[in-house]
């Protein structure tokens, strides 16, 4: 399990820019058409506005909200960003841990030449030929007993080398 996974608490500084109280983060690593579709089709069903971040969000969908062009977005403001989503649509490997970590409905275009997300939604039974995933109760006890799993690993590599 990533390491990334075990850490579920952290403290945030405030963020220092103004975003509506309720919102869809789209993060795209690359230039995405279906994300984008997903997105433009998420926000006329809700009416939530749409932050974007990344560099590959050239549709004027993003504008209002298009963080990256007015700010450099650094990591506890990437972190911050999806824990205070309504709703996450990314490709990102981060994105979806950290949405998994702060229980966010999130859409993903599942890629399985990305390894590291295979591994992440085999490892926690996430269905990979849905768009969109929400937590389940028993995501949340896989994803306690890896992290819980990956913690006495850590522990016991520690005392061997003390």
């Amino acid at each position: 399990m990533d390491t990334l996974v075990i850490l579920k608490s952290l403290r945030f500084i405030p963020l220092k820019y103004k975003l509506p109280k309720d919102y869809i983060l789209y993060f795209s690593i690359k230039n995405n058409q279906k994300l984008q579709t997903l997105c433009i089709a998420l926000k006329n069903k809700t009416n939530l506005k749409v932050a974007s971040i990344g560099i590959y969000d050239s549709s004027s969908l993003f504008e209002e909200y298009r963080l990256s062009r007015k700010f450099q977005i650094k990591p506890f403001d990437f972190v911050h960003l999806i824990k205070n989503a309504s709703f996450v649509i990314t490709d990102s490997y981060h994105a979806i841990c950290f949405s998994i970590m702060f229980d966010k409905r999130f859409y993903i275009d599942y890629n399985s030449s990305n390894v590291r997300i295979t591994d992440l939604l085999n490892t926690l039974n996430i269905d990979k030929n849905s768009d969109f995933y929400e937590n389940s109760f028993e995501t949340e006890k896989l994803l306690q007993k890896h992290v819980n799993n990956s913690i006495s690993f850590l522990k016991e590599a520690l005392e061997k080398n003390e």
